[in-house]
């Protein structure tokens, strides 16, 4: 604990003098992260299905364009039609998100077997 805090005031004191930005770390696998990359696409596939069938669609051609008519019905559905190419870009870019956690875990893979590699051929000379 106190080792811990005094690596924390160390760090607080050279972001001071330095004006550097520290990141965090995370300790995952590559398994680990192509996981979440598939969770990640699950939920923007349930995402863009909720915007699509859910909202878009009931407003356009399904139950609340039956039961909601009018010219105040017309400037909702046109607010939200006006909102279908943000949510389709939002949606990509969670894709490329996902996408971006499988290359990074597809790099790591490599770079660690690079090293392995190394540490063989190390070995035998």
């Amino acid at each position: 604990y106190i080792l811990f805090e005094f690596i924390l005031s160390n760090k607080i004191k050279i972001i001071h003098e330095s004006e550097r930005c520290f990141m965090a770390m995370y300790d995952v696998t590559p398994e680990q992260m192509r996981n979440i990359a598939s969770r990640i696409d699950t939920l923007a596939g349930e995402y863009q299905n909720l915007y699509n069938n859910n909202l878009f669609q009931s407003l356009v051609s399904g139950e609340l364009a039956e039961a909601y008519k009018g010219t105040d019905a017309q400037t909702l559905t046109d607010r939200i039609k006006s909102y279908q190419i943000p949510f389709d870009a939002m949606t990509t870019q969670i894709k490329e998100y996902a996408n971006f956690l499988r290359a990074a875990a597809t790099s790591y893979e490599n770079e660690r077997d690079a090293l392995a590699q190394e540490a063989v051929n190390i070995g035998r000379q």
